[in-house]
């Protein structure tokens, strides 16, 4: 289950298996750290460049070839950038084994867990010494060139012979370009000579970026940056390009000289790695980065309501658990395309993680943002054919508008995720908007989880405890313990608000163990003053029972207060009963341990007999609602007495909660129901109403 509130501000994703991706990346400078630092692969050029051995590199961290050209918290900076899920992009002076040094251009890119923790960082790097090394011998001598024409020509005919060399005069018509010019462009010197650069615009860049190039250059300053030029034959490639401008005797900028190198490689490289950082590998729509990315240019100039819409599909994981991963994969392949093919193209969407998706429309009103819900949710009606077999699934969706119902990315994917755990707790396959009663409920829910936390170590806490009677001999038998929680502004909290909540944050796994201890020592208290022992009942969430040491915390409770575990019964909901294969060897070790049993809210749930028949169950506590309409139809009565012959058949106690009147004790023990518990016994008791009452009895 989803939980309210939730929001996990980074990526997830599988590790990236960047050793099994060749391509453009062969050519590149590859390793890949997991999240405390330490270098988990590398490819040979890495190797090479750094001249250690993959064995010499496998687990050390980035000091191994640490420079000292930076200082230490530039790397810690880089780190943090990384953490906050932001890709990292600069470049490195780094040494080698043999002490020599080395530069690289770098793109470092994170990746999360569901958790939020970093997992692991891919870097793509590419070799730049030389270029390095050219560009400082070039702002050294840019003074002295420009006055030397003899110099000029003498270093213009070196760098013909390594670089794309052209020569502009002062309008910028092309006057000089060297073979490897023509070469990549495609074009020949005579259709280069006398046009201007615009004959290479590939139309990528915008006009402004052409601008600022032209105010630098014009100002006497050398300029500096990436291009994307457009060949002859239509093909694109990128340089890496520097522009300097000489200067006549006036001082004037009267030719200049543009420097530029092929990285169309490294380009085509980092476009395979932006992708692995952007775009979800197995469905091809964005990721939860690149959905980040375009939001923060959305948002920042949106005039208009923006609305986001958070998917989750219903019953993921039992389409997983029947069919296989495989299949599951494929059904999210198939969910993402046709999803597609329902939103317009200039609206984003996004697999959020796992089976969440989010959809952003721009420019749309709550109304157009509800005919996409409804229209989604109509064309999921439709099953989906994988491998042969006919599979359907729904949608549950929040909806929340930006800047209306937030005004950060953060806040407004928040309160649609909201909206959706409205709509699951709905029954699925439907959408809820975000609405300020949300808003405030999420306001309480958030103030009573801090509250909480805190309660736990306070001393807010409390049991109350509900008698448990023979139905027959009218004796008391038992006794249930109940949490309660007096929060100190606002007096007693209801059970039905927190415990909810204490599941949703986990704080269940904490708090259910201080319940346990609490019970097992009152139990055993009473005992010790010579009161006739009875059970006492604890129930028992799910979470609980997951907890690989759910079983040895239990038997150290008993140990620690020393109750005879004969005393001590577990409550766990039908419900929990859909999980049996994972709990199935947790109940029986409980009973091994000498720990009754019993189901909880029986008759509400999924359990079948063969269920029941696996199971070392104890009793069965026929839920509340049943007694409560007892006296209003037939089929209620019906119902009862079957649980309860079926309850005995099978060597179960029943008992029955709830009982509020005589009739209803009246009815159930006719029907041979063991126990009854309920207001018309007893209300809950505090541990010292408990003590008056057992002296009456003793």
């Amino acid at each position: 289950m989803k939980q309210a509130g939730r929001f996990i501000a980074k990526t997830s994703r599988n590790p990236i298996k960047i050793e099994d991706t060749k391509t453009n990346l062969d050519y590149c400078i590859l390793y890949k750290m997991d999240g405390t630092g330490r270098i988990t692969y590398v490819n040979e050029e890495f190797c090479s460049i750094s001249k250690f051995t993959k064995a010499e590199l496998i687990g050390q961290t980035y000091d191994i070839i640490y420079s000292g050209y930076y200082p230490r918290s530039y790397y810690q900076d880089i780190l943090e950038t990384l953490k906050g899920g932001s890709i990292w992009k600069g470049q490195m002076k780094n040494k080698a084994k043999d002490s020599s040094y080395y530069w690289v251009d770098t793109i470092a890119v994170p990746f999360f867990d569901e958790n939020n923790h970093l997992t692991e960082i891919v870097s793509l790097e590419h070799n730049i010494t030389e270029q390095r090394t050219m560009e400082k011998s070039l702002d050294y001598t840019l003074n002295e060139l420009s006055a030397k024409n003899a110099e000029l020509k003498s270093m213009k005919y070196a760098l013909d012979q390594s670089s794309i060399v052209g020569i502009t005069d002062a309008k910028g018509t092309i006057t000089y370009v060297n073979d490897t010019f023509c070469k990549i462009s495609k074009y020949s010197r005579e259709e280069l000579i006398g046009k201007n650069h615009n004959i290479l615009n590939s139309h990528y860049h915008p006009r402004e970026f052409f601008v600022d190039m032209w105010r630098t250059i014009t100002q006497k300053k050398v300029w500096k940056g990436e291009i994307k030029n457009k060949a002859k034959d239509g093909s694109y490639y990128w340089v890496d390009t520097t522009i300097v401008p000489f200067l006549n005797g006036q001082g004037k900028p009267y030719e200049y000289v543009s420097i530029r190198t092929d990285i169309t490689p490294q380009k085509k490289a980092q476009e395979e790695i932006y992708h692995l950082a952007y775009y979800d590998l197995l469905t091809g729509i964005l990721n939860r980065n690149g959905l980040y990315k375009s939001l923060e240019k959305l948002l920042k100039n949106a005039d208009e309501e923006v609305a986001f819409l958070f998917l989750d599909l219903d019953r993921f994981k039992s389409v997983n658990d029947t069919f296989g991963h495989k299949t599951g994969d494929e059904l999210l392949r198939a969910v993402a395309e046709r999803m597609s093919k329902l939103v317009e193209r200039d609206h984003i969407i996004s697999r959020y993680a796992g089976d969440e998706f989010i959809i952003v429309l721009r420019k749309s009103s709550q109304e157009e943002a509800v005919e996409i819900a409804q229209k989604i949710i109509n064309s999921f009606s439709i099953p989906f054919i994988l491998s042969d077999e006919e599979i359907y699934t729904t949608f549950s969706i929040g909806i929340s508008l930006y800047p209306s119902d937030g005004a950060s990315k953060e806040t407004v994917i928040k309160n649609a995720d909201n909206a959706l755990y409205l709509a699951k707790k709905k029954g699925k396959n439907n959408y809820q908007l975000f609405t300020n009663k949300l808003k405030e409920q999420n306001k309480r829910k958030s103030m009573l989880e801090k509250d909480l936390r805190k309660a736990i170590k306070g001393e807010e806490l409390h049991l109350n405890y509900q008698p448990q009677f023979d139905l027959e001999t009218k004796k008391i038998v038992g006794l249930e313990a109940l949490l309660r929680w007096n929060h100190p502004t606002y007096g007693p909290i209801s059970p039905g608000e927190f415990i909810p909540l204490a599941e949703e944050t986990n704080l269940i796994l904490p708090l259910g163990k201080w319940v346990l201890e609490q019970a097992c020592q009152q139990n055993k208290k009473w005992q010790d003053e010579g009161y006739e022992p009875f059970r006492i009942a604890v129930n028992v969430s799910v979470k609980q029972l997951q907890q690989f040491d759910f079983v040895s915390s239990v038997s150290q409770i008993l140990q620690k207060t020393g109750l005879n575990p004969k005393y001590l019964e577990l409550e766990i909901t039908e419900s929990i009963l859909q999980d049996l294969a994972c709990l199935k060897h947790s109940i029986k070790k409980l009973r091994a341990l000498g720990v009754s049993i019993a189901i909880d809210d029986f008759g509400t749930g999924y359990s079948s007999l063969s269920v029941l028949y696996q199971l070392p169950i104890n009793s069965l506590k026929i839920d509340q609602s049943f007694v409560r309409n007892l006296n209003s139809t037939n089929r209620t009565s019906a119902i009862i007495k079957t649980i309860i012959d079926m309850g005995r058949n099978l060597d179960f106690y029943v008992v029955a909660e709830g009982i509020e009147y005589e009739d209803q004790a009246s009815f159930l023990c006719k029907n041979h129901c063991h126990i009854g518990q309920g207001y018309y016994f007893s209300h809950p008791l505090s541990s010292h109403e408990v003590q008056k009452m057992l002296v009456k009895r003793h």
